[in-house]
């Protein structure tokens, strides 16, 4: 309709400055400055990629074209084609399956057409996406795990007999088959078994480690006494009855008949993987249901508690004790109160009812002196805090001299012959099975074995293939051109802790025969609990170590030589397998880590942010400089638009990402949308309600990566998270003892004594990074003696080392005494040492070194209320200096922020609009203080460039005033084929779950609005700051003023500005809201629905049309909230003075 403005004021003046965004008036130099027309346009390195899932065969060159061009429309720069499974049904009418020749047709075209669209064209490193496996990976090929079987013997005498076979189940421990995450099997998937045996290991028992066959009984339930120790952790051998009441006790008693030695215990039961770890609390919520010890007594009447028993999630767990005699033990479960019903984090198990019965598999009391968690020592399975568990028990334990190599004994049918010397004696025939990791989850055909990562023979058999399958899908187009780049997931494939050759391998690289120790990886203690415990460091580090060489770097070195580029995540949020997240990266072109959406708007996942953060310091310290991200996976279905994504996005540039790559776009092969998904989102893709409106969004996306890109980054201080294991294993928080207001980098063992240099006391890097002290972070309690000696060095030219005393090596193979020659030089006693020309800082928080050595925090800013929080990342340019900043509250805010940044001129550029405007700064004591408004959310990049022209200024801002408010009626027109009438009059603006019409409330799409302004001549005339401010919309909403699009606006505030379109007298105005999905999915599943608009994977078929048959896959039920939609207003015409 026809609105006539009655204006109350005249503009002022012509030419104001816009309200959100003002470009600064260009000079002829800095019209051609290529900062800021890179900033407001830029090119392929800092678009986002996109993940581009083909699901389980349902590919057509249509689709693949349609796609393809969609992402180029938009601004995408790339996509990485993963071929997955996940039990999708077929939707097109011939399914293509992996690698035949309709599928290898199918991608030469999308090869031709990257080629050709500029496009950067990628490949997951494995059908799936975790991680290098396939159907052509043979058995002997695969990935692998120690199994070995214990004979016990007494000496004196020639034994002569069989050895048992080591268990060949494949499966990640022993007799177990489960545990390898989404490398596991699938259903119908059934890996081979294979068995080599490797040695034949001889330890000598204590005399009293021996025990005699014990009486076992229990409080209740059913009991098979000589299962609980047949070592099968498959079946049950006890179902223990819960004590009725809170508090109450079963049990499982063993009498021994007489007094002795217990100095362990091993446990096997479902219920490990089923409740609380007390270990790695981030994997449970709420409370234990159940907890369990270990009682001892003299009489079985009086009963002594010698420990807690702690599960961790595994099928086996292994307890040391110190040495408890007595006669009488049992196992104890305390059966605990329901635990109150807790919020369920993503990958969180929540817990669940009291059980009424405890599945007990093997309970096994041992008498030798034991190590103590051997299963995550041993890595069979990952620790957060290796340096957390317990030692080993005081006790005589066999020396490693005393332990006899029986290998060249043993025939190959397993008997040994063999004069046994004098006391009792454990045999140990070790060998290795596969562990079962499969790729998962690609298609049927493309499913097979993990390849064994620490052989590189089998590596580059399987990369050969692997890449000899797309030379010929591609026709050759593969290299620089057409199929560029290959991805590496996060690991999901679970841990490998043998293979062939780790004998000569550790020896090579730990200096020593790790064969007398090898007792230790089936948690017999060797020589003493610190010495096992050291050897069993040493193994997981030969394990890192392989992985690196013979996995990373040479799979990248193979990527190189045919002109191809690798991007690598690591462990993503989990510690995930025996790898260093940093070396695991450190070969790849592009290091990349990940972060899904949260749960609550603003808030950040750590364990994501330092997932992002170890995979920023590899780029920052190795050169790379582009960190990527799998970016915004999870969330909603079909139920995220550009604003709700926002908040997550920008952590994700917090963390320290420069190069978005969006989970995902799964390939749409037909146009019915919401369309085909992988399951798991964001859903990104051309059939989206917001596709053709995505721009805006991906635009922004660049220009905040586009600055991110330049310069270097500026941080501090450098974390040593230690030789443990990951980031990700040791940091559950942002700030590790480094205070806000400094941002830093974590460095590894091959940082410091390869990458690190002193240059004026700062450690400095090749690539170019600064950092003014080093800090000693969690995982740090240990240092070894190559990593001693640099620190040494370091300190005595004049460095800075922040951190506690270290305890010592973890290392057998470092000297003792040198290494602690070295930590006490360094850490002589008392809070601050001078050792020679630096100083050692004996704190366990950086705050008070950093403050002592005067350095101010580089970011500080007073909070306008008490939660207020602004968080910011730091490039230092050549010329100055960049700092993008994040509001994250959903409330707008003025904050006064101060920066470590004297003598140049800041300027606010926005990355939503790539324009810049002047801001008011002054100088305060060498540092520089900006007064920033902030939207909802908001971000902006603070830039200093140029010699600031005065200590102070002050920028007048325009004052918005409210020209008019446009209240209705509107002419509403609809998508068709969306179920909504083709065109409805609006009174006023509502949201479209108010209206009385089904076909409306239920409306997802394009909803175009369209309205008349009469604008009188003068003001038309000096109309360069009138803007329509459209008060809320849901979610998005393209502007048109008299046929000429004048902007598209996806976050608040949802203003425009239409000075370049407006014109005297009537003026045609169309607002065209796009809000998502989410409505019409529940209006297609409404009882009596009787036909739907929506298709996605779960229809199984594309010509189904009812509601009837729709699966539990579907992501909404009829009761399902609806989303707000439409323009919601209000609208008003709004210019500034």
């Amino acid at each position: 309709m026809t609105h006539k403005l009655l204006f109350t004021s005249l503009l002022a003046s012509a030419g104001l400055c816009g309200m959100a965004t003002c470009l600064v008036a260009q000079s002829p130099a800095k019209a051609s400055d290529p900062l800021r027309s890179g900033f407001a346009d830029p090119g392929a390195s800092a678009r986002p990629r996109v993940w581009w899932h083909w699901m389980n065969g349902n590919v057509t060159p249509e689709g693949i074209r349609k796609d393809m061009q969609w992402m180029k429309r938009v601004g995408i720069a790339g996509l990485q084609a993963f071929d997955a499974g996940q039990a999708t049904p077929q939707v097109v009418t011939k399914r293509l399956p992996y690698m035949t020749d309709g599928w290898k047709a199918a991608f030469k075209e999308a090869a031709t057409l990257a080629d050709r669209l500029d496009l950067e064209l990628g490949i997951a490193a494995s059908p799936g996406w975790s991680e290098t496996g396939g159907p052509w990976v043979t058995a002997p090929d695969a990935m692998k795990k120690m199994a070995w079987s214990e004979t016990r013997i007494a000496g004196g005498k020639r034994y002569h007999g069989v050895l048992p076979k080591p268990p060949t189940t494949t499966g990640v421990f022993q007799t177990s088959v489960g545990g390898t995450m989404l490398g596991g099997r699938a259903p119908g998937q059934n890996p081979p078994e294979y068995y080599a045996d490797q040695k034949v290991i001889a330890v000598r028992a204590p005399d009293d480690s021996v025990l005699p066959v014990p009486t076992i009984t229990s409080s209740g339930g059913t009991l098979d006494a000589a299962a609980l120790s047949d070592g099968d952790i498959t079946k049950t051998a006890a179902a223990l009855t819960s004590a009725k009441d809170v508090g109450g006790i079963s049990w499982i008693r063993f009498d021994y008949g007489k007094v002795v030695v217990v100095r362990g215990l091993t446990v096997a039961s479902s219920i490990i993987a089923a409740y609380y770890d007390a270990l790695e609390p981030s994997l449970r919520e709420g409370t234990p249901p159940s907890s369990f010890r270990l009682d001892a007594s003299d009489d079985g009447v009086t009963w002594r508690d010698t420990g807690a028993v702690v599960f961790a999630g595994r099928p086996q767990r292994t307890i040391s004790v110190d040495s408890v005699k007595a006669r009488y033990f049992r196992f104890v479960s305390i059966r605990p109160a329901q635990p109150a019903p807790q919020p369920v984090k993503r990958f969180s198990r929540p817990v669940g009812p009291v059980p009424d019965s405890i599945d007990i598999r093997e309970l096994v009391l041992r008498g030798e002196p034991t190590v103590h968690s051997f299963e995550e020592k041993a890595a069979f399975y990952n620790n957060t805090h290796y340096y957390g568990l317990p030692g080993g028990t005081a006790g005589a334990a066999p020396k490693a001299g005393e332990v006899i190599d029986l290998t060249d004994r043993m025939q190959p049918d397993g008997t040994l012959d063999w004069q046994v010397p004098r006391g009792n004696w454990v045999v140990l025939r070790i060998g290795y099975s596969l562990t079962g990791a499969m790729n998962r989850p690609a298609s049927p055909e493309a499913t097979g074995l993990e390849v064994d990562k620490l052989d590189p023979a089998a590596v580059k058999r399987y990369m050969d293939h692997y890449l000899g399958m797309y030379r010929d899908a591609s026709g050759g187009l593969m290299g620089e051109r057409g199929l560029h780049a290959m991805m590496f997931d996060s690991w999901e494939a679970s841990n490998e802790n043998w293979t062939p050759k780790i004998i000569a391998e550790f020896t090579r690289l730990r200096g020593y025969d790790p064969t007398p120790w090898l007792p230790a990886l089936a948690g017999f203690e060797i020589g003493n609990a610190g010495q096992s415990d050291a050897f069993l460091f040493d193994w997981r580090r030969t394990l890192q170590q392989l992985l690196k060489v013979n996995h990373y770097e040479q799979l990248t070195a193979m990527l190189h030589d045919i002109g191809m580029i690798r991007y690598g995540e690591a462990h993503e949020e989990l510690f995930a397998t025996m790898g260093d997240g940093m070396e695991m990266k450190q070969s790849a072109d592009v290091p990349m880590a990940a972060m899904w959406q949260v749960n609550k708007p603003g808030e950040i996942e750590p364990v994501y942010y330092n997932d992002i953060q170890e995979s920023a310091s590899v780029a920052h310290i190795y050169g790379q400089n582009i960190t990527a991200a799998e970016s915004l996976t999870g969330g909603a279905p079909f139920g995220s638009a550009p604003w709700d994504l926002k908040p997550t996005a920008d952590a994700i540039l917090l963390a320290g990402v420069n190069r978005f790559v969006i989970h995902t776009s799964a390939h749409q092969p037909i146009d019915k949308g919401p369309g085909m998904t992988l399951g798991v989102g964001q859903y990104f893709t051309r059939n989206e309600t917001w596709a053709e409106q995505a721009k805006p969004w991906v635009d922004y996306l660049s220009r905040a990566s586009f600055m991110l890109q330049q310069g270097r980054g500026a941080n501090d201080v450098a974390v040593f998270y230690g030789e443990a294991g990951p980031v990700i294993g040791s940091y559950r928080e942002i700030y590790p003892a480094v205070p806000e207001g400094y941002r830093y980098d974590y460095v590894n063992a091959d940082v410091i004594i390869n990458q690190l240099g002193l240059r004026d006391g700062h450690f400095t890097t090749r690539s170019g990074m600064d950092y003014r002290a080093l800090f000693l972070g969690r995982g740090a309690e240990r240092i070894t003696l190559p990593v001693l000696e640099k620190l040494r060095s370091f300190v005595e030219g004049g460095a800075t080392l922040i951190g506690p005393k270290p305890l010592g090596s973890p290392s057998l193979s470092d000297d003792p005494a040198r290494v602690k020659a070295i930590i006490d030089l360094l850490w002589p006693g008392g809070d601050v040492a001078m050792v020679g020309k630096g100083r050692v800082f004996a704190a366990a928080d950086a705050a008070g070194a950093l403050a002592a050595i005067g350095l101010a925090p580089d970011v500080t800013y007073a909070k306008p209320q008490a939660d207020s929080k602004m968080m910011f990342i730091h490039r230092k340019l050549e010329d100055g200096d960049a700092y993008f900043l994040s509001n994250r509250h959903d409330r707008a805010e003025r904050i006064e922020a101060s920066f470590r940044v004297a003598g140049l001129r800041p300027e606010l550029w926005d990355p939503a609009t790539g324009q810049a405007r002047p801001v008011s700064y002054r100088t305060e004591g060498g540092r520089t203080l900006v007064d920033i408004p902030f939207d909802r959310f908001g971000s902006i990049i603070v830039l200093f460039r140029g010699a600031a022209p005065a200590p102070s200024r002050q920028v007048a801002e325009a004052a918005p005033h409210i020209v008019a408010t446009i209240s209705g009626p509107w002419d509403v027109t609809f998508q068709p084929d969306r179920g909504a009438p083709a065109a409805a009059r609006f009174d006023h603006l509502s949201d479209f779950r108010a209206n009385a019409d089904p076909g409306i409330r239920y409306f997802s799409g394009i909803a175009t609005y369209r309205t008349t302004l009469d604008v009188p001549r003068m003001t038309a005339k000096r109309a360069s700051g009138l803007w329509l401010d459209l008060g809320d919309v849901r979610d998005l909403a393209e502007v048109v003023v008299n046929g000429t699009p004048v902007g598209t606006v996806w976050k608040p505030p949802y203003r425009v500005d239409i000075s370049r379109a407006v014109r005297p007298g009537r003026n045609i105005v169309d607002v065209r809201s796009v809000n998502l999905w989410v409505n019409r999915l529940i209006g297609d599943v409404q009882p009596g629905a009787t036909k739907k608009v929506t298709f996605t994977a779960a229809d199984g078929q594309i010509d189904a049309t009812t509601a009837r048959g729709r699966s539990a896959q579907m992501p909404y039920k009829p009761d399902a909230p609806l989303r707000p939609s439409g323009l919601l207003g209000p609208v008003t015409l709004v210019e500034q003075q």
